[in-house]
């Protein structure tokens, strides 16, 4: 099977679509198929590795409000032309804007059966537009995915709380709940060298209890939140040896890094800024317990590498856990200042005293993913037929 995959956010770019897009594509070919990857420009990018890995790149510019994203301007007809000689067998969309759009297109255009996953929920992100999130531009944002996938064999989402969002929209597609699953090896086969490294470079001792969160630093992932609950713990565990690493960079990092001052906690509180995905592993197994107050997650691709790394998560409750937190096995859920204080007590006590705790077991896999995933390929191909 010959499969096109159309995203703005593709490696080397650390996002949780961008690891969603590059596990699909990397779990198909290692299933047989090929895939080509059609994407917006990046200066980090490697050229010879894209022209080895089936990576087409088109010009983009900096989206004007979240200028840490790019639109790309597919303008060019060579590009159409392109997508006909790879002679696609399945289009899939992994956005709603420019790349997607030429997805879509190159779909009608070359009679290309098309699937599209829906990653993101955008009532979460108006603020980056300047609108409020009420009924009114919930609706909106309903009708720009309706209308975007209006032509799409079928939607797939990674959880039922991102089903239910599709729902209350009003699309009328076929839905597949199709979680993304991770090459579980990678977050098993950390560097050890790489990790003493890490524990060096920011002071962190053995007998040291480390939680890490991984994200892009913005106001949707309410690490603001995460910081007043670590500070008020400290408040009433003096004695405790216990720091918090935020792992990732972005628009709020300054205004966290003067939260952690005027709180009085800049010591406990490590900010390492943007990290490689190759290195990411190593920050986990650097650290004992993996945090997020986060409630804007369509799957949080994040919690489900902390447990292949064999780490617990501590995790905002929310309905994207669902299918993942094992409360008390791999991790707790909280939803308030008590709550995060007695899970963070309850995970110390796991991963310091209790040597049997193994938060990595029977974990989701990009195996199981790609299965689900051939199969909906499979019925797109013979309805279009």
């Amino acid at each position: 099977m010959t499969v096109g995959i159309f995203t703005e956010v593709f490696y080397p770019e650390i996002s949780g679509v961008a690891t969603a897009c590059l596990e699909l594509k990397e779990g198909l070919e290692e299933a047989g198929h090929e895939v080509f990857v059609f994407t917006v420009t990046n200066h980090e990018a490697d050229a010879e590795w894209d022209l080895q890995n089936h990576v087409y790149r088109v010009s983009s510019i900096p989206f004007v409000l979240f200028d840490e994203r790019r639109i790309g301007l597919p303008l060019l007809s060579s590009i159409m032309q392109t997508i006909e000689d790879l002679n696609l067998d399945i289009i899939h969309t992994q956005s709603e804007f420019s790349l997607g759009a030429l997805g879509r297109r190159a779909a009608k255009k070359f009679n290309i059966p098309m699937l599209h996953t829906y990653h993101t929920l955008y009532e979460e992100y108006l603020h980056y537009l300047k609108l409020q999130k009420n009924e009114l531009t919930i609706n909106l944002v309903g009708k720009f995915v309706e209308n975007f996938t209006k032509h799409s064999y079928a939607i797939i989402c990674p959880s039922q709380k991102t089903k239910d969002a599709l729902l209350s929209y009003g699309i009328k597609n076929k839905i597949y709940i199709i979680p993304t699953g991770i090459d579980l090896k990678k977050f098993k086969n950390f560097d050890s060298v790489k990790v003493e490294t890490i524990k060096k470079k920011y002071h962190i001792k053995d007998q040291s209890v480390i939680l890490i969160s991984v994200s892009r630093l913005s106001d949707e992932k309410r690490l603001n939140v995460l910081l007043d609950y670590f500070y008020e713990y400290l408040q009433n565990n003096p004695d405790k040896d216990i720091s918090l690493i935020i792992a990732g960079d972005g628009p709020d990092k300054e205004k966290l890094k003067q939260q952690s001052e005027n709180l009085k906690i800049a010591d406990k509180v490590i900010f390492t800024g943007y990290i490689e995905w190759q290195n990411v592993q190593n920050y986990y197994q650097a650290s004992d317990i993996f945090v997020s107050a986060s409630k804007s997650e369509t799957q949080g691709l994040t919690y489900l590498e902390a447990l292949a790394a064999n780490i617990p998560i501590l995790a905002q409750k929310d309905p994207c856990l669902n299918h993942l937190l094992i409360d008390g096995k791999n991790g707790k859920a909280f939803d308030n200042r008590e709550t995060f204080a007695a899970g963070l007590d309850y995970l110390i006590n796991q991963v310091k005293f209790n040597a049997e705790f193994k938060p990595s077991d029977n974990l989701y896999t990009r195996n199981d993913f790609i299965e689900q995933i051939l199969d909906v390929y499979e019925q797109a191909i013979e309805n279009n037929i």
